[in-house]
């Protein structure tokens, strides 16, 4: 038995020997893996633990170091999927709050050095926690985490509004979109 590897941007088929075909599975076929273009994409499980451990490792209470390794981490898993401005704006925020946190404190107590040094701790926390949230989003399809959710048991109360939620939220993004588009080509918005 041979199977095929194909790919969104080969023409031809190459064949693969049996091994091969019972490395990948069922089928043989490596489409999964190979994402349409998109790069491996980690299995749904694997992505959800990620943001659990991560964010945990972010919005922990006390030092700040598991909080810029989770944002190093988060800068690491966008550039895989290659969204560079996604990155670069994740990055952007979490160096300047990284900097409010470091250089305000040298200026000398004040009221106001200690409310933008708490707001860039929170900030810097939440900004990572999303970073990885976003990076899951990315690379994880409705329907994998529909199965992957059942596998694990998650009951049902709690599968249904995380998949309506992530189907709900690209399409208001787009419409939200359409209607902008749309008010410029009225002349009601500014561009």
């Amino acid at each position: 038995m041979t199977t095929t590897v194909r790919s969104a941007h080969s023409a031809p088929a190459a064949p693969r020997a049996d091994a091969a075909a019972q490395e990948f599975g069922p089928g043989g076929s490596v489409e999964v893996l190979l994402g349409a273009g998109r790069g491996v994409r980690p299995d749904p499980r694997t992505a959800l633990v990620a943001v659990v451990v991560l964010n945990g490792a972010a919005l922990s209470v006390g030092e700040l170091a598991p909080s810029l390794m989770a944002g190093v981490i988060g800068w690491i898993a966008l550039a895989s999927i290659g969204a560079w401005g996604l990155l670069s704006g994740f990055a952007c925020a979490e160096l300047v709050c990284v900097a409010c946190l470091y250089l305000v404190p040298l200026a000398g107590p004040s009221v106001l050095g200690a409310v933008v040094v708490t707001t860039a701790y929170w900030v810097l926390r939440v900004t990572v926690a999303t970073a990885v949230a976003v990076y899951a989003v990315q690379v994880v399809q409705v329907g994998e985490l529909l199965v992957a959710l059942r596998s694990m048991r998650v009951p049902v109360a709690l599968t249904v509004p995380v998949l309506v939620l992530l189907r709900f939220l690209p399409v208001a993004a787009k419409e939200y979109r359409a209607v902008c588009d749309a008010m410029v080509l009225r002349g009601i918005a500014p561009a």
